[in-house]
């Protein structure tokens, strides 16, 4: 899988930002590779019409998804940061997500794909409206890419093994509160099921990059490991 960190050397970030950047850098490989499968796909279908991609929970992945497809049109949603300005032909929408109950009406503007990554463990709302209010954003032909931690990752149940608590505790930050709450695989496809999505594929990698000797032996191990017991959970969903 391609390490896209070369593509972040014109921003000036810090040292938490390039520890942030460095233990992501696995999965953004992942994320880039689905959304240029799925991109071709759209346009395939679209007869080469613009792309509409919407990033829900903005970051350095923005930055990244604008550099490896600079023609497409990417929209942000959530809290805004210095890392997703906007280009003229494209939007920001500050929004809460934990305020999704109370805006289910509110009005929308479909996506070819929309990607929901390591946001959803961060909102103390149930997934059901997180969810619900998320397909208004999905085109009937679109799709989600959804990716948050496995709650049953082996490095959880080696930690509660010994008597310690594997979840960080609740921040002060509203905007950086921790996770609030991890899922499961079968969790999240109960949750999409159950708000009018329909699961097209979904896998669970190791593809957070620890530098700890034990987290590198853990990837090491991920061609062997049962898929339960892995770090990550990507699910491309389309709407029912």
């Amino acid at each position: 899988m391609k390490n896209y960190v070369e593509a972040f050397t014109d921003l000036e970030l810090n040292q938490k930002q390039k520890a942030y950047l460095d233990y992501h850098s696995v999965r953004y490989g992942f994320l880039v590779k689905e959304v240029l499968e799925l991109s071709a796909r759209v346009q395939s279908e679209k007869k080469g019409n613009e792309l509409r991609i919407l990033d829900i929970g903005p970051s350095l992945q923005t930055f990244l998804l604008r550099k490896v497809l600079p023609g497409a049109t990417i929209n942000t949603l959530g809290f805004k940061n210095s890392f997703n300005e906007s280009r003229p032909h494209e939007y920001h929408s500050t929004f809460n997500l934990n305020n999704s109950k109370s805006e289910l009406d509110r009005e929308s503007d479909p996506h070819d794909i929309v990607v929901f990554c390591e946001v959803l463990e961060h909102l103390h709302t149930s997934p059901k409206f997180v969810l619900k209010f998320i397909k208004r954003f999905v085109s009937d032909s679109g799709f989600l890419i959804l990716q948050t931690p496995n709650a049953v990752a082996l490095p959880n149940r080696m930690r509660m093994m010994v008597g310690q608590n594997p979840f960080m505790l609740i921040r002060d930050d509203e905007r950086n509160p921790g996770h609030f709450r991890e899922y499961t695989l079968s969790e999240l496809h109960t949750y999409l099921k159950q708000t009018g999505y329909t699961i097209v594929k979904s896998h669970r990698r190791n593809y957070f990059k620890g530098t700890s000797f034990i987290h590198k032996m853990y990837n090491l191990s991920s061609i062997i490991l049962p898929p339960g017991l892995k770090q990550g959970i990507m699910i491309v969903a389309k709407k029912s």
